[in-house]
């Protein structure tokens, strides 16, 4: 037997909120009395509106998609110098695995990215296939930085500090850290050797590029945030 729907169960289907970001809040009515809306109908709606307020939320965050040539422009008037030079960018890779880290000197990257968190099942780089992709990293030209984990507690120092005898004894171009805790561990560990700065440390301005010159980094990454032109405006600072 069908009956009107009540306040109260348009409310209960509005409610199933589940795991969105949502919760509920003023509802204010003004429907027929006797009406009968389905349950279906009124998990629509909700649904409906729930897509339309991410929609709404996510529009300032849009970034428009750049054409190939438009980025090809741009690189060419920031890199731009008195002569004119054929300009190859350096390609660079990341990986955590063996075989990743293979494929990508096979397929020919500049800057080989080694190390860094290692999710089951990996069990990341053993000192023999780190020695071997070393070795290749240097007949091939390749610069192979090990990176440490982004993130990593106090109590782990002495594992941080077995990954820096690993990186240093297998002879890796530099190290790479995404934290302050990292750079004060190579400074624990004497690591001597180059030390590169990861996106985690958010160089957004010459200031921030200053500090990490007095730290050591003999490179950064910016910020993924910037926009060419405040690139443009930076100062290297030697970095």
């Amino acid at each position: 037997r069908k009956h009107p729907t009540q306040q109260a169960d348009i409310l209960k289907q509005l409610n199933r909120l589940g795991e969105t970001s949502f919760k509920l809040g003023e509802v204010e009515f003004d429907i027929d009395e006797g009406m009968m809306l389905p349950a279906s109908e009124l998990n629509t709606l909700r649904r409906s509106l729930v897509e339309s307020i991410e929609k709404l939320r996510l529009q300032k965050y849009y970034h428009p998609v750049v054409k190939s040539f438009v980025i090809e422009k741009q690189l060419k008037e920031l890199f731009k110098t008195g002569e004119r030079k054929t300009w190859r960018p350096r390609i660079s890779a990341r990986v955590s695995g063996f075989e990743e880290a293979q494929a990508a000197l096979e397929a020919g990257v500049d800057i080989l990215y080694v190390g860094g968190e290692v999710f089951k099942p990996d069990t990341g780089l053993n000192f023999q296939q780190l020695q071997e992709i070393v070795g290749k990293g240097e007949k091939s030209g390749c610069q192979v930085v090990y990176a440490i984990p982004r993130i990593f507690h106090e109590s782990q120092k002495e594992i941080i500090h077995q990954m820096l005898n690993l990186a240093r004894d297998v002879g890796v171009h530099a190290l790479m850290t995404g934290n302050v805790g990292g750079i004060q561990a190579a400074k624990d560990f004497f690591w001597g050797k180059l030390l590169f700065g990861d996106f985690g440390l958010n160089i957004f301005n010459n200031a921030a590029l200053r500090v990490m010159k007095l730290e050591g980094m003999a490179q950064v990454t910016l910020s993924p945030e910037m926009t060419f032109e405040q690139i443009a405006d930076m100062k290297s600072d030697g970095l």
